[in-house]
């Protein structure tokens, strides 16, 4: 069973390793110990040195911000020393739009596109200098129809609870 496994991951360019019986794992950043039931911080090898790079604007400002760290390694018995990497450009972070939904039932009879008068208010009313423009716009405000159901759906209800109500058997009383 493991060796299809390993297969299906190596098939698929991933390279993951599957270790078991261990007493102390490294999860996340937590180091769990089973045996003693305890847990600590755990840093990923080359973190602090991703970490002052990042926040270096460029690699002289990293060199003399560096031995300073180095010694506190050295101090601590690590023998990892710190190494310049270049900051990768970071991505903007895309956050989701809060959308309102304008939902006018939708009916054949009604000859007035509702939804299109509907946003043609909102530009009038919510120009770019209006200071709610940011909440109401084209961009923030979706129109959606609903269904309304048909009238016979109407009168089919009603009816089925007409005859429930009526249906109703008395509750059986003593037969003493």
């Amino acid at each position: 069973m493991k060796k299809e496994i390993k297969d299906v991951f190596n098939q698929a360019g991933l390279r993951i390793t599957i270790e078991t019986n261990q007493k102390v794992v490294n999860y996340l950043d937590i180091i769990l110990n089973l045996l003693t039931e305890k847990y600590h911080p755990y840093r990923k090898p080359k973190a602090i040195s991703k970490r002052i790079s990042d926040r270096s604007c460029s690699k002289e400002e990293f060199d003399s911000a560096a031995p300073i760290y180095n010694n506190a390694l050295k101090s601590c018995s690590f023998s990892e020393q710190l190494i310049y990497n270049q900051p990768s450009d970071r991505m903007r972070r895309n956050r989701p739009r809060n959308i309102l939904w304008f939902n006018p039932p939708f009916s054949k009879t009604v000859k007035t596109n509702v939804g299109q008068r509907f946003l043609k208010l909102i530009d009038k009313h919510f120009p770019t200098e209006n200071p709610l423009h940011k909440i109401f716009n084209r961009a923030t405000v979706k129109v959606s129809y609903s269904c309304m159901p048909n009238m016979k759906s109407f009168i089919h209800k009603h009816n089925a609870k007409i005859l429930k109500s009526t249906n109703k058997t008395p509750k059986m009383s003593c037969n003493c």
